[in-house]
């Protein structure tokens, strides 16, 4: 059982702090974007490097099924629930 649930635990970990470093690397795009040399470029250059920084403004997401987003935060709420839930079956299966 044990083992169980380390493997369980790990299954649902690695995609959700994966999906999580994936977002704060892609919060960084904006600044590094705008950082690099863009002022001696042509009028359609800068005006694709603005749709560009724009664009890159909203993080990148992984979403487990569509309906929920793979993070950290997404981890610990479903530890909290099966913790939870594991507690309630426990104190049902001692009466």
């Amino acid at each position: 059982l044990t083992l169980y649930t380390v493997v369980m635990t790990l299954q649902v970990m690695v995609p959700c702090w994966f999906g999580s470093r994936l977002m704060e690397k892609s919060s960084q795009i904006p600044f590094a974007v705008y950082n690099c040399d863009w002022t001696p470029r042509c009028r359609r250059f800068k005006s694709n490097f603005r749709l560009l920084v724009e664009r890159a403004n909203r993080p990148i997401t992984i979403k487990g099924g569509k309906m929920f987003v793979l993070s950290l935060a997404t981890f610990t709420a479903i530890m909290n629930s099966s913790y939870s839930f594991f507690t309630l079956l426990r104190h049902m299966q001692s009466r």
